[in-house]
């Protein structure tokens, strides 16, 4: 019976969009991975958020194979449900399928408790959203949708950027 029980205390955790997990840290332990099954050609959103009584200065890494992919201290977004010393990886462009991990810990190492893990995943292109569609660009990025169209329509794409800072570049594939 015990080998079973300490079998079920080795498998990974694993995460799917829209399902958070929690993972618990202990000082001075190392961090916790949690992994993740892409599909590729994704756009993710990773948070995780101290749950401890004691806020946690969390850190999250996300690494594919041993590759460092991206790293987050103290989040620094606009995301008004996490705390300062949350962490978050936004808009994050997983263009392979396959496993990541994402790699909770905190700042210190030296601090305990619980952090909820939460991962939020989007197609890269879905469908544009007619009649308009306002986007939030973000630097070095581009935005890519695809439109429905018929044999011999008549279509107006415009591309305009309100804050006067970009030159904008529509192009249709």
């Amino acid at each position: 019976m015990w080998w079973v029980l300490l079998l079920g205390l080795l498998q990974p955790v694993t995460i799917l969009p829209g399902t958070p997990v929690t993972v618990t840290l202990t000082a001075n332990a190392g961090p916790v991975d949690v992994h993740y099954l892409a599909a590729g050609d994704e756009i993710v959103t990773i948070t995780a958020r101290s749950r401890a009584g004691e806020p946690i200065d969390v850190t999250l890494e996300l690494l594919r194979d041993a590759t460092h992919l991206a790293f987050n201290d103290d989040h620094l977004t606009e995301q008004v449900d996490l705390a300062l010393q949350d962490a978050a990886l936004v808009d994050l462009s997983l263009d392979e399928a396959g496993t990541y991990t994402l790699r909770v810990n905190s700042f210190s190492g030296a601090q305990s408790g619980d952090v909820e893990v939460r991962l939020e995943s989007r197609p890269q292109i879905g469908p544009c959203a007619l009649p308009s569609q306002p986007v939030n660009l973000r630097a070095n990025r581009v935005f890519s949708c695809w439109l429905d169209l018929k044999a011999g329509q008549v279509v107006t794409l415009t591309a305009r950027d309100t804050s006067g800072s970009l030159d904008p570049l529509l192009a249709l594939d």
